[in-house]
């Protein structure tokens, strides 16, 4: 950038009169100075002007408008600022059309021949699908098996009643004394242990 040529015009005229006040013309420099600085620097001496674009930060040969020109002016670097993500460098990875924004990250490093149909990968990450197959077909079929085997137990309740059929105690008919000297004796029939009939003795 081409710096502004300098109004600082070299005079032979004292600075200051006889008395040892400052001359009119010196003071007229010293306006034109302060103006400047006034419009640059605030009161802490921190840049307040404007920076013109062409302004460069060395050693870049660009301007700063170049340098800045994808940044948004909120400090956002926009998508149209960022490199596309390699296999081994963080960069963009690119959004499809609609998409809300770009992220960055780093590109898969297998290319697209490396991916099935499917979207499994038919090399590392097929063994992990195959293994994850076995896993899942193993567990249905014990779960399977359990479920037959509780609903063979369950077929042989009738609306809530467990058939005698399924209970593992004795069939037998035992008889009970008779209760007085001119009684009768009576009996008690069991069906797989279960209490089927009586005959009450006397």
């Amino acid at each position: 950038m081409t710096k502004p040529a300098s109004t600082f015009i070299p005079s032979r005229s004292p600075i200051a009169d006889s008395n040892g006040m400052a001359t009119w013309s010196f003071v007229q420099i010293l306006i034109g100075w302060d103006t400047k600085l006034n419009n640059g620097l605030n009161s802490t001496g921190q840049l307040i002007g404007n920076i013109d674009p062409a302004t460069r930060v060395l050693p870049r040969v660009e301007g700063l408008g170049i340098t800045l020109q994808n940044v948004s002016s909120t400090g956002v670097v926009q998508s149209a600022g960022l490199f596309s993500a390699t296999t081994l460098a963080q960069g963009a990875v690119v959004m499809p059309a609609g998409a809300a924004n770009n992220h960055l990250g780093t590109a898969a490093i297998h290319s697209a021949t490396d991916f099935d149909a499917a979207g499994s990968a038919s090399t590392e990450a097929g063994a992990a699908q195959a293994n994850a197959e076995a896993h899942a077909d193993a567990v249905a079929a014990t779960a399977q098996s359990n479920a037959e085997g509780f609903a063979s137990n369950a077929s042989n309740i009738t609306s809530g009643v467990l058939s005698t059929g399924r209970l593992g105690g004795l069939s037998v008919t035992i008889t009970t004394a008779a209760l007085t000297v001119g009684g009768t004796h009576g009996s008690m029939t069991f069906t797989n242990g279960l209490l089927t009939a009586q005959v009450q003795a006397t």
